[in-house]
């Protein structure tokens, strides 16, 4: 009598990592456009994140927003303002990069609950997604200036002065357009694509 060979199920599916190399690349290459304006620059990183999260599964957005920082490590240029290098990663700033895969996953799980819960208004579920960009976006802010606290010296509620006031409505408006692309695409690939 022969024994069933049990089938390990992959860490992701091919699907996945198509997502994955995409929206990695597309990360790459949206996330670093920014605007100097002081010590944090406005960039395209909380935007970029969030709709990962928004429009992939859990593991395809934690991953390409890994990818980038992967990538930035041996020194790809996709850090703001076209800057590569691993110092990045111990500098002032890699506190709000280290947090983009969380909050790409966060997105995501709250995504795919709205995706599975056919049953739920679609505003509930368009307030649930804009919920879930702000929940993950406090988190950001919180990890990136504690990071810029300990790495400059600097006070917590001068770093959130710094590093915080001047990007939340610029930040929210990313978090709206987001939750509108998704009302718009993002549950619809996700019917189409079943995930």
């Amino acid at each position: 009598m022969e024994k069933a060979v049990a089938t390990k199920k992959p860490l992701v599916t091919t699907f996945e990592l198509t997502l994955i190399a995409i929206f990695g690349a597309a990360t790459c290459i949206i996330a670093p456009m920014s605007i100097p304006i002081g010590p944090v620059p406005i960039s395209m990183s909380v935007f970029i994140a969030i709709l990962c999260g928004a429009l992939l599964t859990p593991k395809a957005a934690f991953f390409s927003q890994l990818v980038r920082i992967i990538l930035g490590a041996v020194g790809v240029p996709v850090w703001a303002g076209f800057q590569g290098g691993a110092q990045y990663l111990v500098g002032p700033l890699a506190g709000y990069v280290i947090a983009t895969p969380f909050m790409a996953l966060g997105v995501a799980l709250v995504a795919g609950w709205c995706a599975k819960n056919k049953d739920k208004p679609r505003m509930v579920k368009l307030v649930a997604l804009f919920a879930s960009g702000v929940a993950v976006l406090a988190f950001d802010y919180l990890l990136g200036t504690v990071w810029f606290c300990v790495v400059t010296g600097t006070g917590f509620i001068a770093a959130l002065a710094v590093c915080v006031v001047p990007f939340i409505v610029l930040d929210l408006l990313k978090i709206l357009a987001v939750t509108l692309i998704w009302g718009a695409v993002g549950m619809r690939l996700r019917r189409q694509f079943n995930y």
